[in-house]
């Protein structure tokens, strides 16, 4: 594809309700976007669910980039190709599903402090200038979009944390 069909793309993918409501800080946007990604890691990672509760670690500390980025912050290159194309046949709620699937694969390290969780999956471990840290380790492309997949099923929580 050529840059500027690229670049076309992107802008469509940007300009979905999700993305953009962090793009132009639509505070009503938002919000719907926080309860409906907390209601879905509630129902499939509860025990994260209520330690990120007791350390009031707030949603707007990581899913504003997240969601504003696509996710391209933190996954590689392989990893955000699969979640676009998915994204671009299953809509928004293909990234909340997505946002769950990140949490999922990382849950193991995520039970630190609010400055340990902070580092691992804000927008501030990316800044530019600061040491540069890897993509998260969330396993294979395909492995990574078997958890997607999970992240959406209605059923009850039946993941196990990931130690790594």
């Amino acid at each position: 594809m050529s840059a500027p069909d690229a670049f076309i793309c992107l802008a469509n993918l940007l300009n979905r309700p999700l993305p953009m409501a962090y793009l132009v800080k639509d505070s009503y946007g938002q919000t719907q976007a926080h309860h409906t990604t907390l209601e879905n890691v509630k129902r499939k990672l509860p025990v994260l669910y209520g330690h990120f509760e007791s350390l009031r670690y707030e949603p707007s500390n990581w899913l504003g980039c997240w969601f504003e980025s696509l996710f391209t912050h933190g996954l590689s290159l392989d990893h955000v190709c699969r979640v676009f194309d998915a994204y671009v046949f299953e809509g928004d709620a293909f990234l909340v599903r997505t946002a769950v699937a990140v949490l999922m694969a990382l849950e193991g390290r995520l039970y630190g402090t609010e400055k340990d969780i902070h580092d691992l999956i804000s927008w501030e471990s990316r800044v530019p200038g600061r040491p540069k840290r890897p993509y998260w380790d969330v396993g294979s492309p395909n492995d990574f979009m078997d958890l997607v997949k999970e992240a959406g099923k209605k059923d009850e929580p039946s993941h196990t944390p990931n130690s790594s």
